[in-house]
C-alpha cells in the first residue's frame, strides 16, 4: 500500500516539559530531564497514525512461581509471565513508569505503544536473591533484567507494591535482603508504591483513622528502608476503596504524612491516558493474568483486532497528538497542568494496492 506524505497540523503550545528529581537520598529514575523550554518534535507518520488518546494496558502480577501446575491470577508461571513479556515486546509495547504515565510523560518511539507493568504483595517470586546476594534469574525481576539485556530498547520499568510479610517488617520474604532488595529496584530504575500495612479487607467499612494509618504506616515503613524515596503511588488492596475516598489521595498519622497522585484498582481493563478527558487518576484500572475474557492475553488480542482504540506514540514525549477529529475528547487543561503541548493533524490517507496480475 502507498501512504500519502503529507498531513496537515496544528500545534498548540501549553507548555514544556520538566522532570524534576524529587527529594534526597534515594530517588526514582524517569525520562529524560529537559533544563529549558521545548519545541514538539517534527511530527513522522511514516511509522503510522498517532492516536495518544488511546488506551494504555496496565498489568497486574502476584507471585510468580516455577513449579508445575500453577495458573490464574494470584499465581501465575514464572514462564507464562516471560512469554507475556515477550509477546509485549513482539506487538510494539515498550514500558514506562508508572509515574510517568500519570504524569502524561510517555515516552516511547514513534509507532509503539506504552505498558505499565505493576506488581502487588511484595513476594519472593517478585524478586528473588540467590545466596550469593544476586538477582536471580528465576523471578519476575530477573525477566525485565533479562528483557532488557536481549533487547535494550525493553527499559527496565515497573512499579512494585510492598507490604511486608504478616507480623514483621520483611519485603519479598528474604529478611537477610529485605532493605537491599528494595534498594536494587530503584537502583536499577523500578518503582516502590503503596500496598497499606497489613492488606486486610473491610476498609470500605472502617473509620478514617484507621484508614489513614493502615495507608501512613506502609508509607513510613518504606521510608525507614528508602529515606526520602517519594513513596507517591498506592494500589489499593482488592480494589477495595474506604468510604471516604479523600483519605485515599492524602493524609497523616503518627507524624507521617502522604500524598498521592494516582490510586490503582484491581483489574478489569486498559487505561485511558491524562491526555483524555476521561481520565481518573484515582481509579486506574488494571489487567489480571491470563488468557480468560478481560485478562491480559485477552485484552491484548482485542486492541491488535480494534487497533483505533490503543495508545499509539508520536516519539515526543512532550507533545500530546491526536486526530484533529478525536480533539475534543482531550483535556486540554490537564495537558496543559502536565506542562506539554497538544497538536492536532490529519491522518495519512491510505490507497488500496492496484491487484496482481493473474
Amino acid at each position: 500500500m502507498n501512504r500519502l506524505k503529507t498531513a496537515s497540523i496544528a500545534t498548540t503550545c501549553l507548555g514544556f516539559a520538566v522532570l524534576l528529581i524529587l527529594g534526597c537520598g534515594h530517588h526514582r529514575i524517569s525520562g529524560s530531564a529537559h533544563a529549558e523550554p521545548l519545541k514538539p518534535l517534527p511530527l513522522d507518520l511514516s511509522k503510522g497514525n498517532p492516536n495518544e488518546l488511546g488506551v494504555v494496558p496496565i498489568l497486574e502480577y502476584h507471585e510468580l512461581t516455577v513449579a508445575k501446575g500453577t495458573h490464574g491470577g494470584y499465581k501465575f508461571p514464572l514462564a507464562k509471565f516471560r512469554a507475556d513479556m515477550e509477546r509485549l515486546y513482539k506487538l510494539g509495547y515498550r514500558p514506562i513508569s508508572l509515574h510517568d504515565f500519570v504524569t502524561g510523560h510517555i515516552d516511547v518511539p514513534a509507532g509503539l505503544s506504552p505498558v505499565v507493568i505493576t506488581f502487588d504483595d511484595a513476594l519472593r517470586g517478585q524478586v528473588d536473591f540467590d545466596q550469593q546476594g544476586n538477582i536471580s534469574p528465576n523471578c519476575a525481576a530477573g525477566v525485565l533484567v533479562d528483557m532488557h539485556r536481549r533487547h535494550p530498547e525493553w527499559a527496565q520499568r515497573a512499579i512494585f507494591f510492598v507490604l511486608p510479610m504478616k507480623g514483621s517488617e520483611v519485603f519479598f520474604y528474604q529478611k537477610e535482603y529485605s532493605q537491599q532488595k528494595l534498594k536494587w529496584l530503584v537502583d536499577n530504575g523500578f518503582e516502590i508504591g503503596n500496598h497499606t500495612l497489613h492488606h486486610l479487607p473491610g476498609m470500605r467499612h472502617w473509620g478514617d483513622a484507621r484508614v489513614v494509618s493502615e495507608i501512613a504506616g506502609a508509607t513510613a515503613l518504606i521510608g525507614k528502608y528508602l529515606p526520602g524515596y517519594p513513596v507517591d503511588t498506592i494500589a489499593l488492596p482488592f480494589g477495595v476503596f474506604p468510604r471516604n475516598t479523600k483519605l485515599v489521595i492524602s493524609g497523616a498519622a503518627n507524624g507521617v504524612a502522604y500524598k498521592h497522585i494516582c490510586a490503582l484498582k484491581a483489574g478489569a481493563g486498559p487505561a485511558l491516558p491524562p491526555s483524555s478527558k476521561k481520565f481518573q487518576a484515582y481509579a486506574i484500572p488494571r489487567m489480571i493474568p491470563g488468557n480468560g475474557q478481560f485478562e491480559i492475553g485477552w485484552w491484548l488480542t482485542y486492541l491488535e483486532r480494534h487497533k483505533a482504540e490503543k495508545y499509539v506514540s508520536d516519539g515526543d514525549a512532550n507533545t500530546v497528538t491526536v486526530a484533529a477529529t478525536q480533539a475534543k475528547y482531550a483535556s486540554i487543561e490537564r495537558i496543559k497542568k502536565n506542562k506539554l503541548f497538544f497538536r492536532t493533524y490529519q491522518p495519512l490517507l491510505v490507497k488500496a494496492a492496484p491487484p496482481k496480475a493473474g
